[in-house]
């Protein structure tokens, strides 16, 4: 098809066959590289959730008002995805993961105190809007929707753990007794922010079609391919400007970045 239509194709491309199109989830686990990610993901997620619903619900433990507290988390939470919207194009997935769960794990560890305890919702709030992002570019297309399924489902673990963890100021009398919850959603957040810096970027990559194409993830020939969709993409800005219909690659007026 290449040499009918005169196209010159790039030396790493590969051509996936149907049997690459029926791979199951199972078989991501026969791959090292697939497997560590696939924990971190899930441990992310499990983290995540624990955070999000265990700060919600440790709101009743705040000084002041508990209707004004409450509302002060909405608020915060709205602003959160705000900022994930207008983010995360810029700074990339990885970036905004690993930086909201560091500093939602952060903020736990502090003083229980409503300014702090506002600004540990909205980092964790980011992380949950980022990580549903995260997780589907980092799967192939072949397993994305069960590995979607999965994620969510270590979610919902992390989430039916917060009420216990909140609950534990009641069965421990020490003077460390009511920030020890906050301490634990800190630490469990803290590391899966660091767990995060070992996977790979996703910003501007394709998204992968099987299991192969996902462990390229990260490597020279996944930024070569980063490369040619920014290249492709300001071409194709400068040429809607200019008014023309059809953007030509290999014309002088848009020449092919050095790799």
């Amino acid at each position: 098809m290449a040499k009918a239509n005169k196209v010159k194709l790039d030396e790493d491309f590969t051509c996936s066959n149907d049997d690459d199109r029926d791979q199951q989830f199972w078989e991501l686990l026969k791959s090292r590289i697939m497997m560590k990610r696939i924990l971190i993901i899930f441990y992310s997620w499990f983290a995540i959730g624990m955070g999000f619903y265990g700060l919600s619900m440790n709101v009743t433990n705040l000084s002041g008002n508990v209707y004004l507290n409450f509302f002060l988390f909405v608020l915060v939470e709205t602003f959160a995805y705000v900022i994930c919207l207008v983010l995360v194009e810029r700074t990339g997935r990885k970036r905004m993961l690993c930086a909201s769960m560091l500093m939602a794990g952060a903020t736990s560890n502090a003083w229980i105190i409503n300014s702090l305890a506002c600004l540990g919702n909205t980092c964790v709030s980011v992380g949950f809007a980022s990580v549903y992002v995260f997780t589907a570019e980092l799967l192939p297309t072949t397993s994305r929707n069960f590995g979607m399924a999965l994620s969510s489902v270590f979610c919902r673990v992390g989430s039916l753990s917060s009420p216990y963890i909140n609950d534990l100021t009641m069965h421990i009398s020490s003077r460390y007794s009511q920030i020890l919850p906050m301490l634990v959603f800190g630490l469990v957040t803290a590391l899966s922010g660091l767990l995060t810096l070992l996977l790979p970027e996703t910003k501007n990559a394709t998204l992968p079609e099987t299991i192969k194409e996902a462990e390229k993830l990260g490597t020279p020939y996944s930024c070569k391919m980063q490369r040619n969709i920014i290249h492709t993409n300001r071409c194709a800005y400068d040429g809607a400007a200019r008014g023309q219909d059809t953007i030509l690659l290999d014309s002088k007026d848009c020449k092919s970045p050095d790799v």
